[in-house]
């Protein structure tokens, strides 16, 4: 059936509407134009606080930049020996690793990005019967435009969704719907990765993106 879209902006007040705007966060809109800044000069007092203020965001830029060196060379160290036990049966997610005069611990993360779609047929090769073992499959769903310009979908989706679907409850999800495929490592794939012969998994993590460890 062909249905008149309304212009955005012109749909009218509904169900649908309704219930949307309680769970849309509005969004802010950028001044045309910037505004004049205003210099303040406060009180003698103040002003060297704001001198120290500035000093010592300074020294936290340098000192940022001193401890990103060294956590490199740490993890670096970490990721080794994770390596080096994970291939040898006895993974570990995390270390106590000691200084001369402290100790930090290093843990890795268990965050992995999206594969991106032009990559899965080459996880696919690599992990072979693998793959659906530590690949999951996931969809995700979203309402078409089409929805979101004509109030009669709008409201017809409303009505739908408060009584029960009959047979052709298929065919009404494809109306309303699109639907996105995303494949994501499974749970503990960290370690079952392992699993696999080094230089799959040397092969793997460049297509599995992992989160960075942190060093508490």
């Amino acid at each position: 059936m062909n249905r008149k879209l309304r212009p955005v902006g012109e749909v009218e007040t509904n169900d649908f509407l309704d219930t949307i705007a309680g769970i849309s966060a509005p969004k802010t809109t950028a001044k045309e134009k910037s505004e004049k800044m205003i210099t303040l000069t406060p009180p003698v007092e103040l002003r060297r606080k704001i001198d120290e203020l500035v000093s010592w965001k300074q020294k936290e830029k340098e000192a940022q930049a001193e401890k990103s060196a060294r956590e490199g060379d740490i993890i670096d160290f970490c990721k080794e020996k994770q390596d080096a036990d994970g291939f040898s049966n006895n993974f570990q997610k995390s270390y106590r690793v000691q200084g001369v005069d402290s100790q930090i611990t290093y843990v890795s993360s268990d965050k992995f990005s999206a594969i991106k779609s032009d990559m899965v047929s080459e996880l696919e090769e690599s992990l072979g019967k693998k793959f659906s073992e530590l690949i999951e499959k996931k969809f995700s769903i979203s309402l078409k435009d089409e929805v979101m310009r004509d109030s009669n979908l709008q409201k017809e989706l409303m009505e739908t969704f408060k009584r029960v679907y009959g047979d052709s409850y298929k065919e009404k999800f494809g109306i309303f719907f699109k639907s996105e495929v995303v494949f994501v490592p499974v749970d503990g794939f960290d370690r079952k990765l392992f699993s696999l012969p080094k230089r799959v998994v040397e092969k793997v993590r460049d297509l599995v993106k992992q989160a960075k460890p942190s060093l508490k």
